[in-house]
């Protein structure tokens, strides 16, 4: 009789840690699918398909990160969702960049919280997973321009971040107003990737109901929070810069023709304008801030 639990590959260097973490996943109720030594993650994940994968991207670590951008960028795994371990609250939050990393945890973690980790992540599939498969293979140009951003897609959302937090709008407000940048954009960056690599039209990409309910989940937020439209509009046009600066940098690298550079532009610019019409309806259709009530005055004392 198979097995019916989930199955979660550790890629973990130290054998004290990874004994202890099968110790936790086996009390959690999951089955723990060890990395055999010298073993490739991306080839081991690419076959024998866990629901998780487990990373370790702490100091003594730091191939993690590697291992993580890599399970992101082979379509052999792109659609297994990531936990990544990290050391501290920024870290965690750094991880969750990567549009396979739905959760992260901090350590020290308990038994219930890398619990509820993995579970969460079983529930909240990458974007690979939720568009529509591949019906006909994209141009060659656009299809390696989708394979270099999907691999940097997490360095790209962490420049995002770095170049909204100098803007007056984010200077001040910068802690209260970046959980959503994390919460919604590697979802929608995610999947118009991969849409990209899929050969998917804008209209299916935007439409599929995950990444439409990230565009609005983030528009009704940033309308409550008072943020005015067109600076939800430069958020995306920052990220659509950061891409466009990635993909200038491989053409340079790799000789890209002027037609082929082109036409990779060209798709990205029909992605952004599905993005940005679909954007505006959703911020319109929000629901305004309340403003805040005049507070009665207190009347003097009598003297």
């Amino acid at each position: 009789m198979p097995n019916s639990r989930p199955s979660v590959m550790l890629v973990e260097s130290d054998p004290q840690i990874r004994q202890l973490n099968e110790l936790i996943l086996g009390e959690a109720g999951f089955r723990a699918a060890e990395l055999p030594l010298n073993a490739d993650p991306v080839d081991f994940a690419a076959r024998t398909r866990p629901s998780v994968v487990l990373v370790d991207a702490g100091p003594t670590a730091p191939e993690g990160w590697r291992v993580v951008d890599r399970l992101r960028a082979d379509p052999r795994t792109a659609a297994i969702p990531v936990v990544v371990i990290a050391m501290s609250k920024d870290a965690a939050i750094a991880a969750r960049a990567a549009p396979n990393v739905p959760v992260s945890v901090v350590a020290p973690y308990d038994i219930d919280a890398l619990d509820l980790a993995i579970a969460s992540a079983i529930g909240k599939p990458p974007p690979a997973a939720i568009l529509p498969a591949l019906t006909q293979p994209p141009p060659a140009a656009v299809d390696r321009a989708g394979d270099v951003l999907s691999e940097q897609s997490r360095a790209i959302i962490l420049r995002v971040l770095q170049d909204l937090r100098v803007r007056d709008v984010y200077r001040e407000r910068f802690a209260e107003l970046s959980p959503s940048l994390i919460d919604e954009l590697p979802t929608i960056i995610g999947a118009m990737i991969d849409g990209m690599r899929r050969n998917l039209s804008p209209t299916v990409i935007v439409g599929t109901s995950r990444v439409a309910q990230a565009l609005r989940d983030h528009c009704i937020l940033r309308r409550g929070q008072g943020i005015e439209l067109p600076v939800v509009i430069d958020e995306y046009q920052t990220i659509q810069h950061q891409m466009l600066a990635t993909l200038r940098g491989w053409a340079d690298r790799e000789q890209v023709t002027g037609a082929d550079a082109i036409a990779v532009a060209d798709r990205l610019d029909a992605l952004f304008d599905e993005v940005t019409v679909v954007s505006i309806t959703d911020y319109l259709a929000a629901p305004s801030p309340t403003p805040a009530r005049n507070q009665p005055r207190t009347p003097p004392t009598p003297g």
